[in-house]
């Protein structure tokens, strides 16, 4: 009987021993396909930023470059632009540009303004989203060289990892800017000043068209570093919508032609075609209608984000799940890997109202369309207040 208990113990104690094994390798596999999605995840978030990097276009060296606007700023405040006039000015002066100039060219990208020093942010992101006016539902390469579609929505999405907050530049469609002329065959014919949204007509629909709003908003910029665009189409306005349930605004202007619940003043539940409608539609006969249609465009934005990053804390998986089933409707130069890169980034950032803003100027109407003229001191001192830090605080 005692060797029966002993031999019953002993094979108790052996499965126990082997179901102790197999609990602990199970434990050290889960272990392992952990550790190798995190390796996995941060490798493609590493691999993201460094693609953004890569592939950006344009200079932070731009804003002490192509000063071409600066008749329209204080030659006497503006450092930067002194440097042309010094033998206009007396001893003190001199040495005073002088020295601007030697710290503009010991840092790249340094500029000076109204007797202040700024370094360009080298951490700041910066992104064009457009939202393309085309025939087609989903993105479809055009044939003829001119028929690319306007982007009748134009916006910089910047982020900004030092202070943790996402800002929103809203750019006028009818904006008079430098746009490049290209012929049916795509060849380059001229530079013309007219609006900023027919740049992306002059290409293919896709790539080349989304490409060369990306150079035009640049330049416009002096030069501003863009780190990607994502032109999509204004058919994915209801999926876009739609992918966050819908959302509530109080209706700026009166649509109720396209859709009798848009009645100005009413508080409305964006969802499906409506969201649409209030997005995309305006009326040309009425002079100013594009700028009425921004507000909307900005007041919309705000409340999406809102919602979308209240989802995003319950899902962190929602913008790679959107960006995927948005792949028909968008042309982008953003990939699975930036866009984890991207929302890794800015889970933490805040994001308020206050923070989209529209760049000033003044529209009026030209011989046959409206055009939008950019406050060009406004620009300069925003693309300081954003996308530049001040040096130590110090006046030179």
């Amino acid at each position: 009987m005692t060797t029966e208990r002993q031999d019953t113990e002993t094979g108790n104690g052996e499965k126990g021993k082997k179901k102790h094994t197999r609990m602990l390798h199970a434990c050290m596999a889960i272990l392992a396909i952990m550790l190798l999605l995190l390796a996995g995840f941060y490798l493609l978030r590493s691999r993201g930023r460094a693609q953004l990097e890569r592939d950006m276009v344009g200079s932070a060296s731009g804003m002490q470059r192509k000063r071409h606007h600066t008749s329209e700023l204080d030659l006497e405040l503006d450092m930067t632009s002194r440097a042309g006039v010094v033998s206009d000015m007396g001893t003190d002066a001199e040495m005073a540009c002088a020295g601007a100039t030697e710290h503009a060219q010991a840092k790249e990208g340094r500029v000076f303004y109204q007797g202040r020093a700024y370094d360009y942010n080298q951490d700041i992101m910066t992104f064009l989203v457009m939202g393309i006016d085309q025939r087609s539902e989903t993105v479809q390469e055009q044939t003829q060289g001119y028929d690319g579609g306007s982007a009748d929505a134009i916006f910089l999405v910047v982020l900004n990892p030092h202070i943790k907050k996402v800002k929103i530049i809203a750019i006028d469609r009818n904006t008079m800017a430098d746009v490049d002329i290209y012929d049916y065959y795509g060849t380059y014919l001229e530079t013309v000043q007219t609006q900023i949204c027919v740049q992306h007509g002059y290409g293919d629909g896709t790539v080349k068209s989304a490409q060369y709003m990306e150079k035009a908003v640049s330049n416009f910029m002096y030069g501003l570093p863009i780190h990607g665009y994502c032109a999509i189409n204004m058919s994915a306005i209801e999926k876009i919508n739609d992918a966050v349930g819908g959302v509530d605004v109080v209706v700026l202007d009166d649509l109720t032609k396209w859709d009798w619940r848009l009645e100005k003043g009413k508080t409305v539940h964006l969802n499906g075609r409506r969201a649409f409608v209030y997005l995309q539609r305006r009326d040309t006969g009425i002079f100013g209608s594009a700028e009425g249609r921004l507000e909307r465009q900005k007041q919309y934005l705000e409340a999406f984000l809102a919602k979308a990053k209240a989802q995003f804390k319950e899902d962190p998986t929602l913008p790679v799940t959107m960006f995927q089933e948005l792949g028909p409707y968008m042309t982008t130069d953003l990939n699975l890997e930036k866009v984890i890169y991207l929302a890794d980034l800015a889970a933490g950032f805040d994001f308020a109202g206050a923070d989209i803003t529209k760049i000033a100027g003044e529209n009026v109407m030209g011989e046959r369309y409206e055009e939008f003229y950019v406050d060009e001191t406004a620009m300069y001192e925003l693309i300081l207040d954003t996308f530049y830090e001040e040096v130590n605080g110090n006046r030179y």
